[in-house]
């Protein structure tokens, strides 16, 4: 005992299992790289998006120069068109005809933005023979000044020349001058210019016409990076030289026709797009601008919808991570707690379970000793009861065949006496006998076998038959089941009950046995009924108790009968119940299926 005590009292000291302790951030830590792989792909959207919009720019800014510099060069070539017929009529001194002056008009008709055209002496003086008049002196007017004079060659291969944009001398307003030299090829000579002078605001319209933004700037200006014609408008830049000209010089000087750059203007105003298309043929550059701002429109309304989202969703996850983490340390504290509570409980229930199996194996054997004790008693007990009731008989016949005492009061007082003793001890013996028998039902364990029970009844019956002939008794056998029980065992059973039902009969009608049986799915019952006596209204708990009677002494009953009935139920795990009828009584035995290997 001590050994076993000081085991329990390790097992009790012994410390808990302790849970492997995971990061107390983890949900965080989580939430975090989520949060980092979200940033991560919102910036590359970002940059995807504004890199997609940029480029959706600058194909928009190309495609804006590209249309405007097809424009510009059809009207000038319409109007160097109407130019070299000028040329050949001055060429062929056709120019003052009224017809041909006519004609020209005409033509003119079709170029709203041409002022005026004219011819130029080789001296570099206007003729006043202009279409339409604009007032030239008779003598001609001095223009030997005008750069578009001092820019154009006069030879066989020249082309068509853009002057700078000035106001004109004789109109006041502003001008661009286009001249185209006469050459004549019979005499090998130049004959001087013809000119022909436009109105740059209807360039400037057309500039108008082609930018969609209001915050947009487009122009024409000349190789040398003049302005000749832009919007919005500006009157003190005309003729001036335009901001961005150097940029431009650097990209004609090293890069394509045309192209698309990216340009500041100037402090705290948002970058341009800067789109340009050069007119190699007249020396001219169109260009157009539009705000990078503008251009970004859509995608910053898409950032300023995701990058707060974003942000909003990363603290709501960070926040969500943060509760989490927190619930599942009070989840793990919580666990600890548990596993150290259920750790010393379970070295408790150990140490309870240790002495429990250690007092039911000592309870065991001792049982076991008593039961055998008991058996060995009930043997050796009906020893000295066999001679106490046959020396009990045989001084009994003495006294009865001594003529000289069985005539005497005394001798008759001696011989009850002596019946009593032999009845008492014919009593105990059977008291032994049935003692012995219900110990060692006790003792016993089921031995399960097939049982045809209509067979076994007619047994026990058969064994009955001269008893029940003799009291007119009869029994009604029905349908009975095979079932899987400890043959012996069940046989004592169906004695106890059938000898009971004999001695309990009423003696006001004959006995009748009623014995029936049936299976169903949670076992097999027995029934026995009588129309005996019945049941006592008064110590019915008490009835499967050993030694218990409740009828007159007269049967001999031991009182071991319905204690031996429910031990043989008990062993097979069923039950025996008694039911009350009008007349007599009814045990039922119902015992569940065997498991199968039983």
């Amino acid at each position: 005992m001590r050994a076993r005590g000081d085991e329990n009292s390790k097992a009790a000291a012994t410390p808990p299992p302790v849970l492997s302790r995971r990061s107390p951030f983890l949900a965080r830590s989580s939430a975090l790289v989520l949060i980092s792989m979200m940033m991560l792909a919102a910036l590359t959207h970002l940059i995807t998006s504004y890199r997609q919009e940029t480029d959706h720019g600058r194909r928009l800014l190309s495609t804006i120069t590209r249309a405007l510099a097809l424009e510009v060069d059809g009207r000038l070539r319409g109007v160097a068109g109407l130019l070299d017929e000028v040329a050949a009529a001055v060429r062929d001194t056709r120019w003052d005809d009224p017809p041909e002056r006519q004609r020209v008009a005409g033509r003119m008709a079709g170029y709203p933005d041409l002022r005026w055209v004219g011819a130029v002496s080789p001296q570099g003086r206007l003729r006043p023979d202009t279409l339409p008049d604009i007032g030239v002196p008779p003598g001609g007017l001095d223009i030997r000044d005008r750069a578009y004079l001092r820019q154009t060659a006069c030879n066989a291969q020249a082309r068509l020349s853009v002057g700078q944009p000035v106001l004109g001398r004789a109109t006041g307003t502003r001008t661009l001058h286009l001249a185209l030299p006469v050459w004549s090829a019979r005499r090998q000579a130049c004959l001087g210019l013809v000119v022909a002078a436009i109105n740059p605001d209807g360039l400037a319209a057309l500039l108008s016409a082609a930018l969609p933004d209001p915050e947009g700037h487009a122009a024409i200006l000349s190789r040398a990076g003049r302005v000749i014609a832009q919007r919005p408008d500006a009157p003190a830049a005309y003729g001036g030289m335009w901001r961005d000209a150097p940029l431009l010089a650097q990209a004609f000087g090293h890069g394509p026709e045309e192209g698309v750059l990216t340009v500041p203007d100037g402090p705290g105003r948002p970058a341009r797009l800067l789109g340009y298309r050069l007119l190699p043929e007249y020396g001219l550059v169109v260009t157009a601008a539009l705000p990078l701002p503008g251009l970004l429109s859509s995608w910053r309304g898409m950032a300023l919808v995701e990058v707060p989202l974003l942000l909003a969703l990363s603290v709501a996850l960070y926040l969500w991570a943060h509760a989490t983490d927190r619930r599942r340390r009070a989840v793990f504290d919580q666990q600890i707690a548990l596993e150290r509570a259920v750790s010393e409980r379970t070295a408790l229930l150990e140490a309870s379970k240790s002495l429990a199996e250690h007092r039911a194996a000592r309870l065991a054997q001792v049982n076991d000793k008593l039961m055998h004790l008991a058996r060995i008693t009930a043997h050796h007990l009906q020893e000295p009861v066999r001679p106490i009731v046959s020396f009990t008989q045989l001084a009994r016949r003495d006294l009865l065949q001594d003529p000289g005492l069985a005539a005497s009061p005394a001798s008759r007082a001696i011989d009850e006496h002596l019946a009593y003793v032999e009845r008492a001890g014919r009593r105990l013996k059977d008291i032994l006998r049935e003692f012995h028998r219900y110990t060692t039902l006790l003792t016993r364990a089921p031995q399960l076998r097939d049982c045809d029970l209509a067979q076994l009844i007619a047994r026990h019956l058969a064994a009955l038959r001269e008893d029940l002939a003799a009291i007119g008794a009869e029994a009604a056998v029905g349908p009975l089941p095979c079932v899987r029980v400890d043959v012996e065992m069940l046989g004592q059973l169906v004695a106890e009950l059938l000898s009971n039902a004999i001695k309990y009969r009423s003696p006001e009608r004959p006995l009748r046995l009623s014995i029936t049986g049936g299976s169903d799915a949670a076992g097999w019952w027995l029934g026995i009924a009588d129309n005996g006596r019945g049941l006592p209204k008064i110590g019915r708990q008490h009835l499967f108790e050993p030694f218990s009677r409740f009828q007159s002494e007269e049967t001999g009953a031991i009182g071991l009968g319905l204690a031996v009935c429910r031990e043989v139920a008990d062993m097979h795990g069923g039950s025996i119940t008694p039911a009350t009828l009008e007349t007599g009584t009814r045990f039922t035995l119902r015992v569940p299926h065997p498991r199968s290997g039983e």
